[in-house]
């Protein structure tokens, strides 16, 4: 009985069952924002691109896929920004942003500040993709991602109600993503500059947390530990615990909510350069709807997110651009309430992308 006790795993269950108890006695995002402090609430600007590619929707797939990696990180609370949005136009209507100042935004830093001081962000990112290169044998994709992020406080002048007259970067980055290398690939290019755009944007999220390039570089070159199998069956056995407990409890995690009300999806549309999404809202639940979450898979490849959280209560449509002749697509859906509870996913049918 002792050499049971002392055995190493043990520490592992005793701490999940610990943690088990504090889920389920305190309210979860009060115990979260007692472990620090609130996310920066950043506005990331439409990444620019300046490689003279023709793949079109390459800055569209770019800005989504940098938002959803900034806004991964548990420092950031990142949003795209959209000129149509309510909270833009109501911007536009007090006067404390004018049109001149939104169509410079994404180039210029002191207009990114001054919309992001009228918006009540933290923080501004401006990105460009700088380059982009296709290599033969293997095939494989190399993208160039660069841009900075502004403090918005530390850039303006309150008094004056303008921004500095030369902002100062809080930080910067340079980054080099690429795609796995494909011997005799026969697939879209398109495939390929996503996980190079992946790559590229996950490196610049831990820059912009505070990582240095070469930290980040030294981290991605280290060869992955072999863990004890004792130590998983440890962590295997206390999350066990741990999900039971919270499930008995009445925690929901992030599965779906009895409340929450999927909404249903119409049908699917092929249009010259884009698919487009028709569904209708949610019914039947008291919950107050928050925002959609959308995802395909191509040709049956693993899900990817695509709504980049632009997807409001309001919308019961969504145009996927980013699509590529001769490849099945399948989309999914659901519906995030007020509460953070989440709908069950509802499938679209599959749609081979042909335009005619």
């Amino acid at each position: 009985m002792i050499l049971i006790r002392r055995h190493k795993w043990t520490s592992y269950i005793s701490a999940m069952l610990v943690l088990a108890f504090v889920v389920t006695l305190s309210p979860l995002s009060v115990w979260a924002a007692d472990m620090g402090q609130a996310p920066a609430k950043v506005l990331l600007f439409p990444v620019k691109d300046n490689t003279g590619s023709d793949i079109q929707g390459l800055s569209d797939a770019a800005s989504s896929i940098l938002q959803l990696a900034i806004d991964s990180s548990a420092t950031f609370d990142c949003t795209d920004f959209d000129s149509t949005s309510a909270i833009v136009r109501r911007a536009l209507g007090e006067g404390r942003i004018l049109p001149a100042e939104i169509a410079n935004a994404a180039s210029e830093a002191t207009q990114a500040i001054k919309v992001g001081y009228a918006l009540g962000m933290n923080k501004v990112v401006l990105a460009q993709i700088v380059s982009l290169r296709v290599s033969n044998n293997p095939r494989q994709v190399q993208v160039v991602l660069a841009g900075s992020m502004y403090d918005v406080a530390a850039n303006y002048d309150e008094q004056a109600d303008e921004p500095v007259a030369s902002p100062e970067a809080e930080r910067s980055f340079s980054v080099v993503g690429v795609s796995t290398a494909r011997a005799d690939y026969r697939g879209s290019d398109r495939l390929l500059v996503r996980e190079a755009l992946r790559d590229a944007a996950g490196q610049a999220s831990q820059v912009l947390e505070g990582k240095t390039l070469a930290q980040v570089q030294a981290e991605r070159a280290q060869p992955k530990k072999k863990k004890s199998g004792w130590r998983g069956l440890g962590y295997l056995l206390g999350l066990g615990v741990l999900v039971a407990l919270v499930a008995s409890s009445g925690g929901g995690g992030g599965g779906p909510s009895p409340a929450a009300a999927p909404p249903i999806p119409d049908r699917v549309e092929i249009e010259p350069n884009a698919i487009r999404l028709f569904w209708t809202p949610p019914s039947g639940t008291t919950l107050t709807l928050l925002r959609y979450q959308i995802e395909r898979s191509i040709n049956g490849l693993p899900w990817e997110r695509i709504d980049g959280g632009l997807a409001d209560a309001g919308r019961t449509s969504w145009p996927d651009f980013d699509v590529s002749a001769g490849n099945t697509y399948q989309y999914r859906i659901r519906a995030v309430y007020t509460n953070m509870a989440y709908s069950e996913w509802k499938l679209f049918t599959a749609v081979l992308f042909n335009p005619i």
